[in-house]
């Protein structure tokens, strides 16, 4: 009956998870622009309307777009881009003036929202099935070679945030989706900056002078070929928005042409990202692997206390049976010693009981102490295959649940000694009754062992099914709250919340269920105790004649003590408790960790002194039943060499930086830095020694000191001479300790806080994924030329779609599908007949010749 008191808690928790989901729903009436679902000539209207969260302010703007307009967005890095698409969305609060927006509303985010479902489902997002449509879209957004990589196709699962795409498949799928909600407007926020050339000009062929010619669209874009191509030019500046009207540029009219290829469906796959681990331990082997966790020292202390405890009250006990038995003159003075010396002993029990409830709390807070230290160091070194499936609230749940499991374990396991004790006591006092006792006993045991029987088989798999659908309702509730501006501007909200009461609804019965079982067999067991009680009371009546009410009352207690052993694991509710440390020691003990982050004595002394990088035969694969992302790579960088990374999008660009950290193992070949193989060095000496700027920088809850030195290396004027370099100093009010958690920033903001880390760390390897993807071209043009000045002498690795951030690299490494197919000087490569390289500088340039002829 513990846990049915949670049941209203969770129902209550659910509404208020549905009001802070649905907060603009509820209010967009007054706060937010209108959503009005009819189209209009008119698409958006805006009249003196200004925006604000939090200290950012949109100042008062005017705007009218038409129906079919193609509207582009530009500005510096923290102007308010993003926040003026969320407002046209209806996410951001509107404080002053009228607006609305006309028709159906798509949209795709800077950061596209993925969810855990399959590739198609992804893109369908609920809505019926048209092949011919779908097929469309798919060769529009030039998704087929991805699908194709993919091991089941477009019924390949994708795991939640998109974990196994790419940064620019991410956004292309996204923009699939958007495409088939069929809509009137389209807001789309720097979506082409994920992409590389070539693909940026399929898309801009055939989704926004394609596919979406006669719709709205409004995109966010630093591509000033694009710009030309537009109505009209929004320039956002710290919230004040300049409206351009221009006249686009006409190009030639490319026919779509339809696809000459057919998506096979492979069968379809299991889920591989949904995490939950299988207990096949006994219960033994759980209370083992507890006691170890809790430590012998403390648990030892308890036993001693307990068996002292209960020796002592058996000691009493005996005493108390034996005064009847004697003359009335032997036991007036009987009872004055017993009060006299068992009052001394009655006070030593209850001393003793007071120590063991207090030896007991250190128990238990050892226990979950020891459980949370190993569980963390655990997750921070299992490898990056399993990290990246887990969900913030399994993370979450997974420290939260130790703490009542280990509680209660002890509870059971301090109940089932004490009854032990009790016995041991019992029997050295009338050692020979014991034999009769446990005859009679025979019978009640053979029951409860078949109860104990039914217990596990039953309860074990129903509380397992319970923990199952438990765990898959909080990765559905982070995955409505990490999309939910998206599931709201999609209007799919409401399905998902009802599907995600369908099954906290499931879990709940599964739960009520093994309650109910619960109580039944607590019920069965008093209901065996009350019949030993009576076959004792039958045994003592036939066996003597005369009653001793003292003698009868220690057998009656021995029995009770015996068959409360064998039924302690019922009562004590130790069954469930058990269960759940056995999967927190699935995660502890049954997850592939990475390599030792120190290997004493093997780093070379001055190692790293010249960042020369090579890679000999080196192939890649995330898991084993997975394909090859690199394969057969083989190249060498010379000291301090700028090395420009290009390709495709989901080439295995990104995964370059996997397998330079080892966050990936190689399936084969090997990675040499200055002559010693990677693989022979410890993770935190090699990972310490390479600076990166990630594709998606992460900004972690604490001071901007916590994220540019979490180690406490470097003075707060080193610090604060990167943050100036990067122009990043002055949205931080001047100060090191400001606090920040991410969501203050832009994208770009983050990238360039990321490489003011970069900056500060000044390692001999540096490695930039798409650095400077989401940060305008005047602002990129300024962070390479610091770059080549801060890094001069590093060995710097940038990966890039915007081909004139690479184009002053020494060499140039072009990728294409996890294989090495050019590497060689910029120059050399663009004189070189059929090129990939020079292909893609020459789609760079997209309609120039065009665009000087307009």
């Amino acid at each position: 009956m513990e846990n049915f008191k949670h049941i209203p808690e969770s129902i209550a928790e659910y509404i208020e998870f549905e009001k802070y989901v649905n907060i603009p729903l509820q209010s967009a009436k007054n706060n937010y622009i209108k959503h009005k679902p009819d189209a209009k000539s008119d698409a958006i209207v805006l009249d003196s309307c200004s925006f604000s969260w939090g200290p950012f302010t949109i100042q008062p703007l005017s705007l009218v777009v038409k129906q079919g307009s193609f509207v582009t967005v530009e500005g510096k890095v923290g102007g308010g881009k993003s926040s003026l698409m969320a407002a046209l969305c209806g996410e951001m609060p509107l404080v002053c003036g009228n607006g609305a927006i006309y028709g159906k509303i798509s949209y795709v985010g800077q950061k596209p929202w993925i969810m855990n479902a399959t590739f198609r489902d992804n893109i369908v997002f609920g809505k019926e099935f048209d092949e011919q449509k779908y097929q469309r879209i798919i060769y529009a957004c030039a998704l087929y070679e991805d699908i194709q990589l993919l091991p089941f196709n477009d019924m390949s699962e994708i795991g939640r945030r998109g974990v196994n795409l790419s940064g620019g498949q991410k956004a292309r799928l996204a923009l699939a989706r958007a495409i088939y909600n069929d809509a009137d407007v389209y807001v789309l926020d720097d979506v082409l900056s994920a992409v590389d050339t070539q693909v940026e000009c399929h898309l801009i062929d055939h989704v926004l002078n394609g596919m979406l010619k006669d719709k709205t669209r409004i995109l966010v874009t630093h591509a000033e070929h694009v710009i030309y191509l537009s109505d009209m030019r929004l320039l956002v500046d710290n919230g004040k928005v300049s409206i351009n009207h221009s006249t686009p540029v006409i190009t030639k009219n490319k026919q779509i042409a339809k696809p000459s290829y057919e998506i096979v469906e492979g069968p379809k796959p299991s889920p591989d990202f949904n995490i939950y681990l299988e207990n096949s331990r006994s219960d033994y082997e759980i209370v083992w692997k507890f006691i170890i966790l809790s430590g012998f020292s403390i648990v030892a202390i308890t036993m001693i206390i307990q068996f002292a405890h209960s020796l002592v009250q058996a000691h009493i006990s005996s005493v108390k049976a034996n005064l009847p038995n004697k003359s009335s003159s032997v036991m007036v003075a009987d009872i004055g010693n017993f009060i006299k010396t068992d009052l001394l002993l009655y006070f030593l029990a209850t001393e003793l009981q007071s120590q063991a409830h207090m030896i007991e709390y250190f128990w238990a807070k050892a226990a979950v102490a020891n459980m949370q230290k190993k569980l963390m160091r655990n997750l921070l070194y299992s490898k990056i295959t399993f990290i990246e499936k887990l969900s913030k609230s399994a993370v979450s749940d997974l420290f939260s649940d130790i703490i009542g499991p280990a509680i209660m374990a002890k509870h059971g396991l301090v109940e089932i000694s004490q009854g032990i004790f009790n016995v041991v006591a019992i029997i050295s006092k009338h050692p020979f009754e014991a034999l009769w006792v446990l005859f009679i006993l025979l019978l009640p045991v053979c029951l409860y062992r078949r109860l104990k029987s039914l217990q596990i088989s039953i309860m074990r798999k129903s509380n397992q099914c319970g923990l199952k659908h438990l765990a898959q309702c909080n990765d559905m509730e982070d995955e409505i709250m990490d999309g939910r501006n998206v599931l709201r501007i999609y209007g799919r909200l409401d399905i998902f919340l009802n599907k995600l009461l369908e099954m906290g609804s499931l879990t709940v019965m599964i739960n009520k269920q093994s309650h109910l079982l619960e109580i039944s067999l607590m019920a069965a067991s008093q209901l065996i105790q009350t019949f030993l009680s009576l076959c004792i009371l039958t045994f003592i009546k036939w066996k003597y004649v005369i009653q001793d009410p003292g003698y009868i009352e220690q057998i009656i207690k021995l029995a009770i003590a015996l068959f409360n052993v064998f039924k302690a694991p019922i009562t004590a509710n130790i069954g469930y408790s058990l269960l759940k440390i056995g999967q927190y020691l699935c995660y502890v003990e049954g997850l592939e960790q990475e390599s030792s982050p120190y290997i004493s004595g093997y780093k070379p002394k001055n190692w790293l002194s010249q960042g020369i990088i090579e890679f000999k035969n080196y192939s890649l694969q995330y898991r084993p039943d997975l394909p090859l992302v690199l394969q057969n790579l083989s190249f060498t960088t010379k000291p301090g060499e700028k090395i420009g990374i290009v390709g495709r999008t989901g080439a295995g660009k990104s995964s370059l930086t996997f397998a330079l950290l080892r966050l990936v193992e190689a399936a084969q070949g090997s990675i040499y830095i200055d002559g010693i193989d990677i693989s022979t060095i410890g993770l935190h000496d090699l990972r310490s020694s390479i600076a990166m700027v990630p594709q998606d920088p992460m900004i972690l809850p604490g001071t901007i000191r916590d994220n540019l030195d979490p180690g406490n290396e470097y003075n707060d004027a080193a610090i604060q001479l990167a943050l100036e370099k990067t122009g990043i100093w002055p949205l931080l009010d001047d100060q090191l300790d400001t606090w920040v958690d991410g969501t203050r920033f832009s994208a770009g903001q983050r990238q360039l806080l990321s490489l003011s880390r970069a900056l500060l760390w000044n390692r001999k390897i540096v490695i930039l994924d798409e650095a400077t993807a989401n940060i305008d071209s005047h602002t990129d043009q300024l962070i390479q030329q610091l770059i080549r000045q801060e890094f001069a002498h590093s060995t710097v690795l940038t990966i890039a779609h915007r081909l004139n951030t690479v184009m002053d690299s020494d060499r140039i490494l072009v990728m294409n599908q996890g294989h090495v197919v050019e590497f060689d000087t910029p120059q050399a490569l663009l004189q070189q007949p059929g090129s990939l390289f020079k292909q893609m500088v020459d789609s760079m340039n997209y309609n120039k010749q065009e665009l000087d002829s307009a």
